[in-house]
């Protein structure tokens, strides 16, 4: 059933949430139910099983001023917009990121096959379908959109592919939203939605002359690619800026511009990442027997000398003591 998120303190829904799911109701209540309160309430399409497996559907969406976003998943549907629900609808801009092996989208004459991470940009005040198990889709005002991508109608229902440069980096801006975002500040919240107009625009038309703000939100999006790469890899010893540049196709003096602009150099994201995994495995009963010297190589360290150095700099201690402080806790 719909929950919808709590409104801030100061009243203001900033990235408020709703969310649906079927798991509660009986099954013979789950496709109307889905049609009514989600299909026709919510987003205005009407829904049809597009298998014979039974009725399953999870569906989340966020809403910022000027923005929403929506991510399904469930059994194999096909969602329709009608000519009398446009009609009755308005004239926003979609772009659908699909999550399923193999979609289908149709609109505008042109019928789009759509792999795992594919995208289309899709038109609210014409009629269309899409069919499969999952998607991500997010929902613009047409004016923002417009004045990037002049000729929008004739873009519409053309598949992005998941390996277009700007829709990795949308998608990687996306995630790093946290889930339960408060963007109080009025100038925070136009600065993300800015961002987002932005690399929506060069996915959708990745030829278009950059301006000033997209170049702003394109290092954004870029700054936590890389972050997302360290993130999974930090533990690699050796890892390097040039090995992370290398992976987003950019200058390793590029991306060390982009981590100074944050007031954190690559080598302390690195270094932090590298302590707090020493100090879990420390602190662990699991690895209670285990060498501090094989601890430190596991996140990264290569020289013991310098991991202490930065643990006790880190922690105020020494791995040592750490441990035996934890090892008592336990015991």
């Amino acid at each position: 059933m719909p929950q919808q998120a709590a409104t801030s303190r100061d009243g203001v829904e900033e990235f408020a949430t709703r969310r649906f799911t079927t798991d509660a109701l009986p099954e013979a209540q789950r496709l109307p139910i889905w049609r009514e309160e989600f299909g026709r309430t919510l987003v205005n399409v009407d829904i049809a099983p597009a298998s014979d497996e039974a009725i399953h559907a999870e569906a989340t969406m966020r809403m910022l001023p000027g923005l929403r976003s929506l991510s399904f998943r469930g059994s194999a549907m096909s969602f329709v917009r009608t000519p009398a629900m446009v009609a009755a609808g308005d004239d926003s801009i979609g772009l659908i990121i699909n999550r399923d092996d193999d979609a289908r989208l149709s609109q505008c004459n042109r019928d789009v096959s759509l792999r795992d991470g594919d995208a289309c940009p899709i038109l609210t005040d014409e009629p269309g379908m899409i069919s499969g198990r999952g998607h991500f889709g997010l929902l613009f005002p047409r004016k923002p959109l417009i004045e990037r991508v002049r000729n929008i109608a004739d873009v519409a229902a053309l598949r992005i592919p998941r390996e277009a440069e700007a829709l990795r980096l949308l998608v990687s801006y996306l995630s790093a939203l946290p889930e339960k975002l408060t963007l109080n500040s009025s100038n925070l919240r136009r600065t993300v939605v800015e961002h987002i107009y932005d690399l929506a625009a060069l996915a959708i038309y990745p030829d278009r002359r950059a301006d000033e703000n997209s170049l702003s939100a394109t290092a954004a999006a870029r700054l936590e690619l890389a972050l997302g790469y360290i993130r999974k890899h930090f533990d690699t010893p050796g890892l390097t800026i040039a090995a992370v540049a290398r992976d987003q196709n950019i200058s390793p003096r590029y991306l060390q511009r982009l981590f100074e602009t944050t007031g954190s150099t690559f080598s302390e994201n690195v270094n932090e990442l590298r302590l707090q995994r020493a100090y879990a495995l420390l602190t662990s009963a699991r690895q209670r027997r285990e060498r501090i010297s094989d601890i430190a190589l596991r996140a990264g360290f290569s020289d013991i000398a310098h991991f202490n150095r930065s643990f006790r700099r880190r922690f105020g201690d020494t791995p040592r003591a750490i441990r035996a402080i934890a090892t008592a806790e336990h015991r």
